[in-house]
């Protein structure tokens, strides 16, 4: 099968009208696994990728470099892909925000930029006032050089902003879901547990100057598969690159989540992958190319690890219309779609328990038969003597 027919415009799925490409080689809208080893290029093979999922085709290693030039570069270690056009909304890194907040308007909800969560105060009626405060602060773009004589590059830097204040006291909420980036002071006094359960892995991040990626490839996600490195184009064809993983010092890791500072030599403790942001990138001939030049912009991401691993952290409250969604490592871009649904159930559940009269707790502190796991999961035990109770519990 030639290159030319797996990449038909019939092939590209039903919602990329109008950015399919007109001709040529053109890797249409999509995401885009490239092997960078032969046994992981011959495992796809053996389980039959391309005949399990619909949706999937399997290159060889010519076909991925005609239709992914742009992501590849001069990269040796190619041997092929597994590439999805099919099921492919897409939404541009620089737009989620934007999208998110419109979505969310359109539905009457409110949104609070630069707002930090403080305290929770549960009420008669099960549910749950708010404690914010402003979290006053920037960010500015400095020069690496600036920084550090023999760096290369500029970096997104944290500037701490005027002082929030004594923060205010919101209305009530029927529940609320609790995503951290693992900075989680609040959750901590919810449940002491979290601190053995949760800790701010971060991760790096690298964009580098306009107009490197071309048309045919600016509109598909591509992922380096052996090095865990995932990459995608900006609007004005930057191509960003993120991975990586490390852990900072417990008692930094509060700082470090609100500063998100690209890894460099010092940030010595806990590393995964890399001993320095640029030493990860440059694993892959892209990630070595734009962290040495002067105008790539290096900056850091939290991915906060639980310890399931690269896996949710859903946790329900015993009596109080609260969850927590984090965890996901860095599977939070494939797995927090899914956790933020079962977290949603949960509390629509979790309230509706609340207003309806339960079967005693057992002797095993499970809180009756029919929510056996939701006391279990958390370490303070059964229901409050008094239903109106503050944070903490």
């Amino acid at each position: 099968e030639t290159t030319a027919s797996l990449i038909a415009q019939s092939n590209w799925g039903y919602n990329c009208a109008g950015y399919e490409g007109t001709e040529g080689v053109d890797a249409g809208m999509g995401m885009a696994d490239i092997f960078m080893t032969s046994e992981t290029r011959q495992n796809a093979q053996d389980k039959g990728w391309d005949r399990a999922l619909p949706s999937t085709e399997l290159l060889d290693a010519a076909q991925t470099r005609q239709l992914l030039p742009s992501y590849i570069g001069q990269e040796t270690k190619v041997y092929g892909a597994a590439v999805n056009r099919q099921r492919s909304g897409y939404v541009r890194t620089e737009d989620i925000g934007r999208v998110f907040m419109e979505i969310m308007i359109k539905r009457r909800h409110q949104i609070w930029t630069q707002t930090e969560l403080t305290g929770l105060i549960y009420t008669e009626g099960f549910q749950v006032v708010t404690q914010t405060k402003y979290s006053g602060h920037d960010w500015e773009t400095v020069s690496g050089h600036d920084m550090f004589p023999e760096t290369v590059g500029q970096f997104k830097t944290w500037v701490r902003g005027q002082d929030p204040g004594a923060g205010t006291n919101d209305a009530p909420f029927h529940g609320l879901i609790v995503c951290t980036g693992a900075a989680p002071e609040l959750v901590n006094r919810i449940d002491m547990d979290t601190t053995r359960q949760l800790v701010a892995a971060m991760g790096n991040i690298v964009v580098g100057p306009p107009n490197m990626v071309s048309d045919t490839d600016s509109r598909i996600g591509v992922v380096l598969e052996e090095y865990h490195m995932y990459m995608r184009s900006t609007k004005d064809r930057r191509l960003a690159v993120g991975g990586g993983m490390w852990i900072p010092a417990a008692k930094a890791a509060a700082h470090t989540v609100r500063t998100l500072p690209y890894k460099r030599e010092i940030h010595t403790y806990g590393e995964i992958w890399g001993f320095t942001g640029d030493q990860y990138m440059k694993q892959a001939y892209i990630g070595q190319s734009l962290v040495e030049h002067p105008d790539t912009l290096k900056q850091g991401g939290a991915r906060p690890l639980c310890h399931f691993g690269n896996f949710p952290l859903i946790k329900l409250h015993p009596f109080a219309p609260v969850v927590i969604n984090t965890g996901m490592g860095v599977n939070g871009f494939i797995m927090s779609w899914k956790s933020g649904q079962i977290a949603s159930d949960l509390l629509l559940t979790q309230r509706e328990m609340l207003l309806t009269p339960q079967v005693s707790q057992g002797s095993d502190g499970g809180g009756g038969a029919s929510t056996p796991w939701a006391r279990n999961g958390w370490s303070y035990i059964g229901a409050p003597k008094d239903p109106k109770s503050s944070d903490p519990p």
